[in-house]
């Protein structure tokens, strides 16, 4: 019997919920960390560096304008507006979703667990109608017979089913077998929950008011007549609830001594700083993306800012836009046409920045006036198609010969 067969025939009787812990390692649930926390997707967000790193890859990949473009013979580039694919990706991904919200939840999926799915709903002729997004813990690929990738999905209600290749959108990050994505959490599930355990330690002491515990001394012992417990009583209540901070009076000698260190000796605060810059970098994110400044200044900013859609969102977008490539289009289709994403607004710099580069490339011809304009989001003008280059320069071969052999002169 074929495996697609084993697993169909499996998936008749329904299985239990992915997420209970029974059989979360099948899906790739989260273990218990040396500090006490179960780390999981889920709860990784308790983490705020893990929500800021997942947000800002998510919402800067999902704002970038994606497109499909046709290249013609001439190697020019033109959006392909009434292929149906590109009003999928660019305009309706379903019925439910904007392009920003689907790319959003597919993005979060993808970055902490390793893959994000989404159905493709074919209407008659074979045409994509429809992505539907799947959670990926009710999603399980396997490599069938044929040598092709297989998705067994099981539902929340009802008996699972068998997805195959060409009916499943499928984004991974870096993969040991080719099939499965990886997600960053499981190399730092330690330091996520180290992050995650301060956190809750931090919110215990608060919630103490900060007052480290204590002990009574009695110079010599309580009388056996019920005075012990009714001190202990009435101490409780004196310095409890609203009654916390008020002086207290101890009698016959008593003393009253702390117990443990405070806050500051604990240096809770230092550890959790150093584990935000250990999870940015795990993820790729510069530090101050996450609330870090500590090496954040006016004259770096920009560079990060750079650094980070460069040596992360670039890689983030293509790893996506070629699969869409892989899973939207024929292979005949690719041949001519390709999904791409517009990283330009967010490299775009600061206006005096944009404006000497503007200038550099209309002097030397390079662009126009309205091509400027629509990069600045502005509606063209008259006459400014126009390419314009300075008279005072021509090349060295078109000068008359007494000139050019003083021009060769001089360069050499």
């Amino acid at each position: 019997m074929g495996l697609i067969s084993q697993i169909a025939n499996a998936s008749s009787q329904p299985l239990g919920h992915p997420r209970d812990p029974a059989i979360a390692s099948w899906f790739g649930g989260g273990s218990s960390t040396e500090a006490g926390e179960n780390v999981t997707p889920d709860t990784a967000l308790q983490s705020t560096a893990v929500l800021a790193c997942v947000r800002e890859i998510s919402s800067s990949a999902s704002s970038i304008p994606t497109s499909l473009y046709s290249r013609t013979r001439g190697g020019e580039k033109n959006v392909a507006f009434k292929n149906p694919v590109h009003k999928l990706i660019h305009s309706r991904p379903n019925q439910w979703h904007t392009p920003f919200e689907w790319k959003e939840m597919m993005s979060w999926h993808v970055l902490l667990r390793g893959n994000a799915y989404s159905e493709i709903i074919h209407s008659g002729g074979r045409a994509i109608e429809a992505l539907v997004p799947l959670h990926p813990d009710r999603v399980t690929p396997f490599m069938a017979p044929n040598g092709r990738i297989a998705y067994h999905y099981q539902p929340e209600d009802g008996p699972g089913r068998v997805i195959l290749q060409h009916e499943m959108h499928h984004w991974r990050t870096f993969s040991g077998d080719g099939i499965t994505g990886r997600s960053v959490l499981t190399f730092i599930r330690e330091t996520i929950g180290l992050d995650i355990a301060v956190a809750k330690y931090a919110g215990r002491f608060f919630k103490n008011d900060a007052s480290p515990n204590g002990v009574i001394t009695h110079p010599s012992h309580f009388k056996e007549d019920g005075s012990f417990e009714r001190f202990k009583e009435s101490w409780q209540a004196a310095q409890s609830g609203k009654n916390k901070h008020k002086t207290a009076i101890l009698e016959n000698g008593m003393e009253y001594q702390t117990l443990g260190v405070s806050n500051k000796d604990s240096q809770f605060l230092e550890l959790r700083k150093f584990n935000v810059p250990d999870i940015c970098r795990a993820f790729g994110v510069p530090p101050h993306k996450a609330g870090d400044l500590e090496k954040a200044s006016f004259s770096n900013i920009d560079k990060q800012e750079i650094s980070f859609v460069t040596g992360t969102v670039r890689p983030f977008t293509t790893r996506i836009a070629q699969a869409m490539n892989r899973d939207l289009l024929t292979e005949k289709q690719q041949e001519t046409l390709f999904f791409e994403f517009i990283l330009e607004d967010l490299l775009r710099g600061d206006p005096e920045a944009r404006g000497n580069f503007y200038t550099s490339m209309f002097n030397i011809g390079g662009i126009s006036q309205n091509e400027i304009r629509k990069k600045e989001n502005m509606n063209p003008i008259e006459g400014g198609d126009k390419y314009y280059v300075p008279l005072n320069m021509v090349a060295t071969d078109e000068l008359p010969n007494g000139e050019k052999k003083d021009a060769d002169k001089n360069n050499a």
